[in-house]
């Protein structure tokens, strides 16, 4: 029997009391804001409810990061890429091919979500099938291949009537119209379902096995160590690492879980998964972070290096419409188009002469026209605007924004500035 628990609540008595981090942004790109920085640097948080209560987000994910690249699918279902193709990511033989403007991939059409890796990607077709390329080291493509990568989009085999993807590193998940979810891919600290000493060492799983199956699940959701799985009624299931406390519904102290955990507590609408810490996005507007805070992942005013399995509201910000998580920090975007973010080096990277920008508190960086969607990943992050535009924020180096350029070194103007990519999602 699945393990069923509630999220302890942070005491309302070591909740700071703070003021909302403000930062001006020097530059931002045509058509996502006005005014001037120091107008944006006194932006204020509307705090107040949803007058309704939304549902869970079940919109595609329409882009996905690999660590130097980028893909993304189009409305008309045709997937295009850039930046580095260093095991075949950009659907290329040529190792290290760079790939500045946003190019039509081979192989692929009638896609409606895409995901991805540390070096490979999945595709989720209109038919229910998933495509895997890239890095397959771990088996994270699902299908036999001669050498460690491929540059071919291929079917995976066994996966039919697929509703939502995920991927995270070198592993691959799938959930079905029935509630099953499917792992291929690197198998550590029970993600795929293996208990005791198997469950804990990394191990390869070259092609799909079933997980567990969820009725009522609709949407998948994959961290680092970790899968997230939420139903249509907003109950989230975890299963995976819980080793900085970010299943902090599992019971007792464990370090991992090999069984999906049904949380209670909140109606949750969306979900970001961090390198330690999780997001969740309640019906309310509201988001709610659990885990680790060395960088101020948690949002709470300060850092610390302890491990915080009591979930704690986010303060400063409120009518939250979408999160996402770049790994070590955290992003949101509210019904009035602005941009928030918070947590290690949310501020800016850490590079020669520059050093790592934290923000334990939320900060606002810019307002967007009409953000459909925030998505984020390798120290990055991008919204999707109504009108098919697409921005980046945070790491800007390489190729990664599809701007028909390559930047040498990230800088805190790029880091905070969103850019308009080449590239439009419809």
């Amino acid at each position: 029997m699945p393990h069923v628990a509630s999220f302890p609540a942070l005491p309302l008595s070591i909740r700071p009391l703070h003021v909302v981090l403000a930062v001006a942004v020097l530059l931002l790109v045509a058509g996502c804001g006005d005014g001037t920085a120091r107008d944006r640097a006194r932006e204020v948080a509307d705090l107040t409810e949803f007058e309704v209560p939304r549902g869970p987000d079940l919109a595609p994910r329409k882009l996905a990061f690999a660590s130097d690249a980028t893909i993304g699918a189009k409305d008309d279902g045709s997937v295009w890429g850039w930046g580095v193709s260093a095991h075949g990511e950009l659907a290329t033989k040529a190792q290290g091919a760079l790939q500045t403007t946003p190019t039509r991939l081979d192989g692929l059409s009638d896609i409606v979500e895409v995901a991805g890796g540390a070096g490979h990607f999945i595709a989720l077709g209109r038919d229910g099938g998933v495509y895997a390329w890239g890095s397959n080291e771990y088996g994270q493509l699902g299908y036999a291949e001669e050498g460690d990568y491929s540059s071919i989009p291929r079917k995976v085999p066994g996966l039919e009537n697929i509703v939502s993807i995920g991927a995270d590193r070198s592993r691959s998940v799938a959930l079905d119209d029935a509630g099953r979810i499917y792992g291929f891919g690197l198998s550590e600290r029970g993600v795929f379902g293996v208990s005791g000493s198997a469950g804990e060492s990394g191990k390869s799983q070259a092609v799909p096995v079933l997980i567990d199956e969820i009725p009522g699940a609709v949407k998948v959701f994959v961290g680092s160590t970790s899968i997230a799985v939420l139903t249509a009624g907003g109950v989230v299931w975890f299963i995976g690492s819980n080793l900085q406390g970010k299943i902090g519904c599992a019971a007792g102290a464990e370090p991992w879980i090999s069984k999906f955990t049904k949380c209670g507590g909140i109606s949750v609408v969306s979900i970001a998964l961090g390198n330690a810490t999780t997001y969740l996005l309640d019906n309310h507007g509201k988001v709610h972070a659990i885990g680790f805070n060395s960088g101020g992942q948690l949002g709470q005013g300060y850092r610390d290096a302890k491990i915080n399995s009591r979930l704690a509201s986010v303060p400063g910000i409120g009518r939250i419409v979408a999160i996402a998580s770049s790994g070590p920090a955290a992003y949101a975007t509210d019904d009035r188009g602005r941009l928030w973010s918070w947590g290690e080096s949310a501020g800016g990277p850490s590079i020669a002469g520059f050093a790592r920008k934290d923000w334990p508190s939320v900060g606002f960086v810019a307002q967007l026209e009409s953000p459909v969607a925030v998505v984020g990943g390798h120290a990055r992050g991008a919204a999707l605007l109504a009108d098919g535009r697409t921005v980046f924020f945070g790491r800007a180096l390489g190729a990664v924004r599809g701007t028909g350029r390559t930047m040498d070194k990230d800088t805190e103007q790029t880091w905070l500035t969103p850019e308009a990519s080449l590239w439009r999602w419809k």
